[in-house]
């Protein structure tokens, strides 16, 4: 049997998941590729095809035959400079060829009513481009995807397992609502069969927790029962988190950082329409960690990440400035203040007993700083000196504040 439906970006992350189900279900489908050794099949029912956005004349061929196309690519991770005309010129060149008995199924983000960042503008142009073209076509607008492979979890996924910290800021406060990657697939597929009553839809999607964009790794520290201190920064520049995501998440670094771009856009469900029509049972945040692969990442404890080295020179302005701290015992013994922290204090190769024996120890802690402890027994306190690696003061600040208090 001949394939009826076509997906376009199948290599990339809700794609290459997409193409499984089908393929489960021994559906006959046609991907279109402009690279399609990147194409990751066996199946006999799957038919893979050379097809490139930006060269509209490759794709007519591709679209013969066809009822549903699942258009699924976007230009972030390309090295294009104006990634959001791309975006639109390639949208347009499959709108030349779309046919009034063909079904696009376009798969967006959730568009607020404001000013619109790049990444977000792209999104909603394109989807303005396939309403506009011939075909009848379903817009889903999806919040965070939480799902192995998507790249603004991958980062949450990076922050949690490699940073001894979480640094929430201002930009950080805007709620989102996200959605099981299990959720997204089963409304892409009901669209291919559903009838519509209207040429064109659209359907905001999303799970059932509404949250901060900080919750989320917060929650998701919880659900892997790490200790990770949340260092709330008001005014935390951008610019330094992408120098930690590069640090921590290279390989998603470049859509992370037009990802990030879209933080402070709220991302949540302001109607009840793609429940109402479709019968989908939503997942709760909890059970979406739970559909996750989680069996390599949890086994990276803060150990592995203190033990790791940076390999390249810190820019400048991520260099700390010494610090210096005097902490009252406040009528306790060196022996009982030191009890009370010693889980926390010995997670980090803390020497309570060198410190005991000797009034003074120096630590170190790989791209955290280097810490020197010195009992003053006259004053009954702890003076310290930090000189963080690369977190400026008020966070070195912060940090050790969170420990020891």
């Amino acid at each position: 049997m001949a394939p009826r439906i076509l997906i376009i970006g199948a290599t990339g992350f809700i794609g290459s998941h997409l193409l499984r189900e089908f393929e489960n279900l021994k559906t006959p489908i046609r991907v279109m590729a402009r690279s399609t050794s990147k194409v990751i099949t066996s199946e006999i029912t799957t038919e893979v095809v050379f097809g490139d956005l930006d060269k509209k004349e490759s794709l007519k061929d591709c679209l013969e035959g066809i009822e549903s196309i699942y258009y699924l690519a976007h230009a972030m991770g390309d090295d294009s400079n104006d990634f959001v005309a791309q975006e639109i010129a390639q949208a347009q060149n499959l709108s030349n060829y779309l046919l009034p008995s063909q079904k696009v199924i376009y798969l967006s983000g959730i568009i607020p009513d404001e000013e619109l960042s790049d990444h977000l503008k792209a999104r909603e142009n394109v989807g303005k481009v396939l309403i506009s073209s011939k075909a009848n076509t379903v817009e889903f607008r999806a919040s965070i995807v939480i799902g192995d492979g998507s790249a603004s979890f991958e980062i949450v996924r990076a922050i949690i397992n490699k940073l001894p910290v979480i640094v929430s800021a201002d930009w950080s406060k805007a709620k989102c609502q996200p959605i099981a990657l299990k959720n997204v697939l089963e409304y892409l597929m009901a669209a291919s069969d559903k009838k519509f009553s209207l040429k064109n839809s659209i359907y905001n999607i999303a799970g059932t927790d509404s949250i901060m964009y900080e919750e989320l790794l917060t929650r998701y520290a919880s659900y892997k029962k790490f200790y990770r201190p949340n260092i709330f920064i008001p005014k935390f520049p951008k610019e330094v988190a992408l120098e930690v995501l590069k640090y921590v998440a290279m390989e998603h670094y470049q859509v992370g950082s037009r990802l990030l771009e879209s933080i402070e856009h709220e991302t949540i469900l302001e109607d009840d329409k793609a429940q109402n029509e479709f019968n989908i049972k939503l997942l709760s945040l909890e059970e979406s960690f739970n559909e996750l692969d989680d069996t390599s990442s949890s086994v990276y404890q803060i150990g592995d990440f203190f033990e790791s080295n940076i390999t390249k020179e810190l820019p400048q302005y991520l260099v700390g400035e010494s610090i210096q701290i005097f902490i009252p015992l406040i009528n306790k013994s060196l022996e009982q203040f030191l009890s009370t922290k010693a889980p926390v204090l010995k997670s980090i190769n803390f020497s309570i007993e060198d410190l005991l024996s000797n009034e003074s120890y120096d630590l170190r802690i790989p791209k955290v700083g280097h810490f020197k402890f010195t009992y003053n027994k006259a004053k009954s306190g702890l003076h310290l000196v930090i000189k963080p690696e690369y977190f400026f003061q008020s966070l070195g600040i912060s940090i050790l504040k969170k420990i020891l208090s």
